[in-house]
């Protein structure tokens, strides 16, 4: 590999390579690859810098998951804000999302959304049922799971939250099945399985968890983050959005 300017994409798909080489044991390929990246992202245009930081952030993120290194939280912080960024592009963030459900259905008639954040009409005004693609056919059963911050608890109205819902599903073709749960944990790890049922109630559900930007939080805390690893084997839901 060369040293020279390449586009995003192509970083990402080594950060992939290099997680699927720790995953495999294969620390060495994992280095040679680590090591391009940060070369990389030092060397690219001043006018991507924040692009720059943020690889660097995944690419040391993965070195210390390679050999074991847990430095404290104020030392290890996500470069940027990410929410403005998401908001920019929500539309086409969310056109990958439905192109990844979409194809991982795959006779799947049911769906379970876990999401981490909750419509607003001052931020996020659509819900978590506009990253789905517009079904055909009879309505696909949904039902819906919050998993909310616990000082949110006062602030949130169910009656509010069922109108984005009502009003998204109709857009998508989707039937909801019941009210929205909502719970209050910082974590999937802390959410009881009496408060969520996570369970796959029949053979063709399907499970879909939302992070929206809660990794970025966890992964501060080694022990926190291994308890949602745990958590998430159990689950084992079909896809993950960070």
């Amino acid at each position: 590999m060369a040293s020279s300017f390449v586009d995003t994409d192509t970083v990402l798909r080594w950060l992939l390579d290099s997680a699927q080489a720790i995953e495999d044991g294969n620390l060495k390929r994992a280095d040679a690859f680590l090591q391009f990246i940060l070369i990389l992202a030092d060397e690219r245009p001043y006018q991507f810098r924040v692009q720059s930081r943020v690889v660097k952030y995944f690419a040391e993120a993965l070195v210390r998951r390679a050999y074991g290194l847990h430095p404290s939280s104020s030392n290890f912080t996500f470069p940027v804000n990410p929410a403005p960024y998401y908001l920019r592009s929500r539309n086409s963030i969310d056109g990958v999302i439905k192109k990844v459900i979409d194809d991982a259905l795959m006779g799947n008639r049911r769906l379970h959304l876990i999401d981490f954040s909750i419509p607003s009409k001052y931020y996020f005004e659509d819900s978590v049922l506009c990253t789905l693609p517009n079904f055909s056919g009879d309505p696909l059963p949904v039902r819906v799971s919050y998993i909310l911050p616990p000082f949110r608890a006062k602030h949130v109205l169910l009656s509010s939250q069922m109108e984005f819902l009502t009003r998204d599903a109709r857009k998508v073709n989707v039937k909801l099945e019941d009210e929205p749960t909502v719970v209050y944990a910082n974590s999937l790890a802390e959410v009881g399985e009496c408060e969520i049922d996570f369970k796959r109630s029949r053979d063709d559900e399907m499970v879909v968890v939302y992070y929206k930007f809660k990794l970025e939080k966890l992964v501060r805390d080694a022990k926190a983050m291994e308890r949602e690893l745990v958590r998430l084997k159990e689950i084992n839901p079909t896809k993950l959005e960070a």
